[in-house]
């Protein structure tokens, strides 16, 4: 018992921001806490996926742990979620007699915040929780009232499946809370300002969407539109133009005009003129997944979401009723006559270039767009 209060003594040393900042969010958004440390890292005891590879040889367990950890954190800036570092640390065999057997460890964990409210957030910290081998995550519903650890391997406690009350969670328990977690006496040192994926510089959203790549392109593949509404402005999803434009050179407003795609498009367009010379012009909803051969001027506009229409779910039988019973949706024929009839009722289109690929929207009305600077 003198171990969890010493811990919640050096919790308390903590600044009091930080500490409102947990307690707040827990109040107004479901929350959780995991991490993709594993004490030994190459051990698979208990897994029930294959653990993700580091993106490249680790020389140690220290190293092996951070880089699984940033991949962890990737994931969860890529789905949405505001992510605050926490950094602490555990007595290893904190039980044995013998005290020199007794070592600290370091480890950093993540308090993840759901913003938007997202009713899959608890399915996905227990994906998360099995995909890094963790004995368990903790979810904390909103108000912190019946917080539980949930058991995402195949161990002892609490078990695959398995939950575990561990009461309210209030200020002053969060050290207690990890504890529990961790299965031995937690000691925060530190806690971080929270992060979100639309507080990124464009570099760094990149990167995040590289690494999530890499770990998990079914969840990229699986994308929809309504994952990019309301990120920045309620109702609204954020389009992404690159151009090479000499007259969007040094503006901070640029009117992205679909005629041009007639007359002047760019080499990178070929294949979607191909398709159809129908006006258009296109946007990504995440730069970061932009082609490779697209540079140029970074610019963005809101629209109502309701002014895109989803090809990819189609609910509107576009694809249906304008394939061809023989010869499909045939380039500049039936693509063309589907684009002009979408166009009747919507602004744009969304769909994905090629399975798994990268999510756009082509616009057939001209937008007026503002620069991105690298910091937006």
């Amino acid at each position: 018992m003198n171990e969890f209060h010493d811990t919640w003594r050096e919790f308390r040393d903590l600044k009091e921001s930080s500490l409102s900042r947990l307690h707040q969010h827990t109040q107004e958004h479901d929350t959780a806490i995991l991490t993709a440390h594993r004490a030994v890292p190459d051990d698979s005891e208990g897994c029930i996926t294959d653990i993700p590879a580091a993106g490249q040889e680790m020389d140690s367990s220290r190293d092996t742990n951070k880089e699984r950890n940033r991949g962890l954190k990737a994931i969860l800036l890529r789905k949405g979620y505001g992510v605050t570092r926490v950094d602490g640390s555990y007595v290893e065999n904190f039980e044995d007699p013998d005290p020199l057997r007794r070592v600290e460890v370091s480890e950093s964990s993540f308090f993840v915040v759901n913003l938007q409210d997202n009713p899959d957030f608890a399915a996905d910290i227990k994906d998360l929780g099995e995909l890094f081998c963790q004995d368990s995550v903790l979810i904390i519903p909103q108000g912190g009232d019946g917080s539980y650890l949930l058991g995402t391997n195949d161990t002892s406690f609490p078990g695959l499946g398995n939950t575990e009350d561990v009461g309210g969670f209030s200020p002053g328990r969060e050290a207690e809370f990890m504890s529990r977690l961790r299965g031995r006496p937690f000691t925060f040192k530190e806690v971080k300002s929270m992060e979100t994926f639309k507080d990124l510089s464009t570099n760094a959203k990149w990167v995040v969407a590289k690494i999530t790549e890499r770990l998990s392109k079914r969840t990229l593949k699986e994308q929809q539109l309504s994952d990019y509404e309301s990120q920045y402005e309620p109702g609204k999803i954020r389009l992404f133009h690159f151009t090479r434009s000499p007259m969007a050179k040094g503006q901070n407003r640029f009117v992205v005009d679909p005629a041009l795609f007639v007359t002047s498009r760019g080499s990178y367009s070929r294949n979607e003129w191909k398709r159809s010379r129908y006006p258009r012009s296109f946007y990504y909803t995440d730069p970061a997944r932009k082609e490779h051969i697209v540079t140029g001027d970074l610019f963005s506009v809101d629209v109502p979401a309701e002014r895109i229409y989803n090809l990819r779910q189609d609910p509107d039988g576009y694809l249906a009723k304008h394939r061809h019973p023989t010869y499909g949706l045939r380039d500049d024929r039936e693509w063309t006559e589907m684009f002009e009839d979408i166009a009747d009722s919507y602004g744009g289109v969304y769909y994905t270039l090629g399975e798994g690929g990268a999510p756009v929207v082509a616009y057939f009305d001209p937008l007026e767009t503002k620069k991105v600077e690298e910091t937006d």
